[in-house]
């Protein structure tokens, strides 16, 4: 369980990073020169991680679930008295 809820602040982190990016990338005109390259590239720097946390997240929520229902089979055989 406590694997799942690492696997949820990824993911929320991840959420966090890409809205941040996306209201970078809206505000972006309303500055110019040194700023403007500076908010685009930390614009794409948090696009990137927030997509990469995304998939990151997937991952291991997919890992933790397929381990959690082979633990749960196994206590069902275990309850029945089988062995594997």
């Amino acid at each position: 369980m406590r694997e799942k809820g690492r696997a949820a602040i990824y993911l929320m982190a991840a959420v966090y990073l890409f809205s941040l990016a996306c209201k970078m990338y809206g505000a972006r005109m309303e500055h110019g020169g040194e700023d403007y390259a500076l908010m685009i590239i930390f614009t794409v720097i948090f696009a990137l991680f927030g997509i990469a946390l995304t998939v990151f997240s997937v991952v291991l929520f997919k890992k933790y679930s397929s381990h959690g229902s082979a633990n749960q089979k196994e206590n069902a055989l275990e309850d029945k008295g089988c062995e594997k």
